[in-house]
């Protein structure tokens, strides 16, 4: 009798030893994944802009029509006249 009693709390004892030990390589883990990602995603994301991002504003700006409406090259300013005179009512909008 006296064996097994001294038995089951070794047990105890050692399970204990057992999850604090698991909460420590968890611990370890997870700052390891947490300094690799810090090192990952700038990279990841960095790649992504310059690989998807980049060429379609490229793409869109070879394209599109008047896209930021084109200075005229002989012109004094870059002042865009309103074509929409008069037709706007800033009273009772709503």
């Amino acid at each position: 009798m006296i064996q097994n009693s001294t038995h089951k709390a070794e047990d105890k004892g050692t399970e204990a030893l057992k999850q604090i030990d698991r909460q420590h390589r968890f611990k370890v883990v997870e700052r390891f994944t947490h300094f690799i990602s810090r090192l990952t995603n700038p990279i990841f994301l960095g790649v992504f802009f310059f690989v998807i991002f980049t060429p379609f504003a490229i793409c869109y700006r070879i394209f599109s029509s008047q896209s930021f409406r084109k200075k005229e090259r002989n012109a004094a300013t870059s002042w865009v006249a309103n074509s929409t005179k008069g037709s706007i009512q800033l009273e009772n909008q709503f």
